[in-house]
């Protein structure tokens, strides 16, 4: 027969577990995103944190895609952590996206970019192994916020820059800023 602490503490302990349902413990709020290309006749880029109203807020813009992608086509993701949000203090994060083919990066596009962006934006669903050919398109935004995918539980408060950068027939990237803080239950 179990005693009566043992049972309360077994009742804590389910109660504790059922709290931590494995969900995000952070929320986010968008500072800046800005966009670079180095030939606006193949990729044009005119993004924006956009608010609507006190609680809606989100990317919103377009990229104008007018150039074909191969296996020379070249992708990135660095991830940089700051705690005061100043330039001089941002550090490099272990986890990103490491340079590669850009064909190849299926897998962070169906796991991140997919799920989130598919909702406000019409980018496309691409079938098979590889995000080839990628097509040539006006792709708009709006008000874009990432809390579907494959995201972290856990994140330390601070500042992030993302820079999503691609290199090969002309080079440009996006770099986006965000807050995170800790979700009050």
């Amino acid at each position: 027969m179990l005693s009566q602490s043992v049972f309360r503490e077994f009742l804590l302990l389910l109660f504790v577990l059922q709290c931590s349902d494995g969900k995000r413990n952070w929320e986010y709020d968008p500072i800046s995103i800005d966009g670079y290309s180095e030939d606006e006749t193949k990729v044009k880029i005119d993004m924006r944190v956009e608010r609507v109203g006190r609680h809606e807020i989100g990317f919103s813009g377009t990229i104008d895609w007018q150039y074909d992608i191969d296996n020379t086509t070249m992708i990135e993701m660095l991830i940089y952590r700051s705690a005061s949000g100043s330039e001089s203090d941002y550090k490099l994060l272990p986890f990103a996206v490491p340079k590669k083919p850009y064909p190849a990066a299926k897998t962070p596009y169906d796991e991140i970019a997919y799920p989130n962006l598919s909702l406000c934006s019409n980018i496309p669903k691409i079938e098979g192994d590889v995000l080839h050919p990628w097509p040539r398109n006006l792709y708009t935004f709006h008000l874009c916020a990432f809390s579907e995918g494959v995201l972290p539980e856990v994140m330390v408060e601070g500042f992030y820059k993302i820079i999503v950068k691609l290199t090969g027939e002309v080079d440009w990237s996006i770099t986006i800023v965000l807050r995170i803080r800790t979700k009050l239950i």
